[in-house]
C-alpha cells in the first residue's frame, strides 16, 4: 500500500455542486484503479489522502499536479 497526502488551494468560484460532481467522477475512476482515500474540502483548500498500488497513486498524482 502506497499513500500520499497533500493540500491544494480551491478555486474560489467552485460551487458545492461542482465539488460533488468531481467527487463522483473521482470515485468511479479511483475504484477502477484500486485507489481509496479521503477528501476534505473547505472554501479555501482541499486536503486529500490517496492510497493504493504505488504506480496507480503516482499516476493519479501526476494528473492532479497539472489540474488547475
Amino acid at each position: 500500500m502506497y499513500r500520499i497526502a497533500y493540500r491544494s488551494h480551491v478555486n474560489p468560484a467552485i460551487t458545492p455542486v461542482e465539488v460533488a460532481q468531481m467527487v463522483e467522477r473521482a470515485r468511479a475512476k479511483n475504484h477502477r484503479l484500486g485507489i481509496t482515500g479521503l477528501l476534505a474540502w473547505s472554501q479555501q483548500s482541499f486536503l486529500q489522502c490517496i492510497e493504493g498500488p504505488q504506480a496507480a497513486v503516482q499516476g493519479l498524482m501526476d494528473e492532479i499536479a497539472v489540474d488547475p
